[in-house]
């Protein structure tokens, strides 16, 4: 394996200064993956990806950059090997201030991985690895949470049979701060078993795991492990009128937690399986309240490999992106990363939307020390990328969700609401968290055509009516223009 630390990166970084706030675009010409973000004690931010050589899994390295508070790129860490994958999944903080990374490495052709393990400083010097050889397949994912002892509990999904590629299980593994695994389990039940989110409950000594079975008709599950890994008890989350295919888990306190992801509302209806919700739930599944953004025809889906995350329980994020091509890595239609800002009771504080000028895929969010919150992804542009050249956009925003500039070159969009589809024909929905409002559509003439009530998350607006051409659209607030822009009646 050869190890390079980098202090001069040929690497196309552009920065977007402000005290609290910054976005990065990072276009390196290979097709980027984000497997991980976190904050620094300083408010730097580390992340770590995957760049594959070309596409497939088994040309991919691991990279790690370090950003300071203003967005400028620090320090890197980078880990080449011309023969195996070496693939960061997760990050985690030590006692001692340095870092941990969990991954693997895997050989094109072979079935075990070795199970990797990296320590490293503040400034991504390394300090220790160790590779340790494991009896299961392909590691794919990897969650992690902390029990009251300190140690780290990690699990992870593997290919699980060498032939079948769907076959997935998953693991359990304790370790503690001198990366000593202290107790390993393997759960195999003969299906297609993914864990998406861990979380431990130190009140019951209890691990919470989410995990969904893919092999014929998703099923997600909850599932209760005992500090020693004895699975105790599994709660499947399904109602008689509504599936919650969420993915993160977070407790409020001991007795109550936040279950995110993608809602589906009808059970028997496939068209709809990408909707957002946020349940909240005490430790007996009674759900206490939930919160939720429906809508038949533009695509929602919740940050890939984390959509929820806070400090202050009166400051919640649940990150998601809008207007998602499903199945489509490369599409030409352009999409946003979305913020919804809750409290405690799961009340809407505020919405906005962050893009439209390009692919974007969420994948990451985190909530900082300073109130605000970082979001980790993808864009892609047809245009300038290549075929398979996805590239990273990091946005750290405020507690108001916004991201200041004193760079507009490579500034991405802001808005509190947007419109869809655009261009449009029969209708147009407005999507906003800043409602009550009023819609207006005025024509190029300046003449008002169109005024309608906002009094939801989002309105279907019938434009039959309306002449083909471009209309610039208003959203009025107590007598304020809270957003603008243009629409295209086709």
């Amino acid at each position: 394996m050869k190890i390079f630390h980098l202090l001069f990166l040929v690497l196309l970084s552009i920065p977007i200064y402000s005290q609290n706030s910054f976005t990065v675009k990072l276009n390196s010409e290979k097709h980027d993956f984000p497997t991980d973000i976190i904050e620094t004690d300083d408010q730097s931010c580390i992340i770590s990806f995957l760049r594959y050589q070309q596409y497939g899994y088994y040309f991919a390295n691991s990279y790690f950059y370090k950003f300071d508070k203003n967005g400028v790129l620090t320090d890197s860490l980078i880990f080449l090997d011309n023969e195996y994958a070496c693939i960061i999944r997760k990050m985690g903080k030590l006692d001692n201030g340095n870092y941990i990374a969990w991954g693997s490495y895997q050989k094109e052709g072979f079935y075990d991985d070795d199970f990797w393990q990296v320590e490293f400083d503040e400034n991504l010097e390394l300090i220790y690895e160790i590779r340790t050889a494991t009896s299961y397949g392909e590691i794919l994912q990897i969650s992690s949470t902390k029990n009251e002892d300190g140690n780290f509990i990690i699990t992870g999904n593997f290919r699980s049979h060498p032939e079948v590629s769907t076959r997935k299980s998953f693991f359990l593994k304790e370790i503690n701060q001198e990366f000593e695994i202290i107790r390993d389990s393997i759960y195999i039940s003969g299906n297609s078993n993914s864990v998406h989110d861990i979380a431990y409950n130190s009140d019951k000594n209890r691990i919470y795991l989410v995990t969904s079975n893919n092999l014929s008709k998703v099923n997600y599950e909850i599932m209760e492990f005992s500090d020693t890994f004895n699975n105790v008890n599994r709660t499947n989350i399904y109602w008689e009128t509504e599936t919650h295919n969420a993915t993160t888990l977070n407790f409020i306190h001991d007795s109550m937690f936040l279950y995110a992801g993608n809602y589906r509302p009808g059970k028997d209806d496939k068209d709809a399986n990408h909707y957002l919700g946020v349940f909240k739930y005490n430790t007996d599944y009674e759900l206490q309240k939930q919160f939720t953004v429906t809508n038949p025809d533009t695509m929602y889906y919740s940050g890939v490999l984390n959509n929820l995350d806070f400090i202050d329980t009166s400051n919640i994020y649940f990150g998601s992106f809008k207007n998602y091509q499903f199945g489509d890595f490369w599409s030409t239609e352009k999409s946003f990363f979305q913020i919804d800002n809750l409290n405690s009771n799961l009340d809407l504080n505020w919405e906005k939307y962050y893009g439209g000028d390009s692919y974007y895929v969420l994948y990451q969010l985190k909530a900082t020390e300073d109130g605000g919150a970082l979001m980790f992804g993808t864009y892609y542009q047809n245009e300038e990328n290549g075929v398979h050249e996805k590239d990273l956009v990091i946005m750290k925003v405020n507690p108001e969700g916004l991201i200041t500039s004193t760079n507009n070159n490579a500034e991405i969009p802001i808005k509190n609401a947007i419109i869809l589809p655009n261009p449009g024909r029969e209708y147009l929905e407005l999507h906003t968290g800043a409602y009550p409002a009023t819609l207006q559509l005025h024509n190029l003439n300046g003449s008002l055509v169109l005024e309608e009530a906002i009094n939801s998350n989002i309105s279907r607006v019938n434009t039959l009516e309306l002449s083909s051409g471009t209309y610039i659209w208003s959203l009025v607030k107590e007598g304020k223009v809270v957003e603008s822009g243009k629409w295209v009646r086709e």
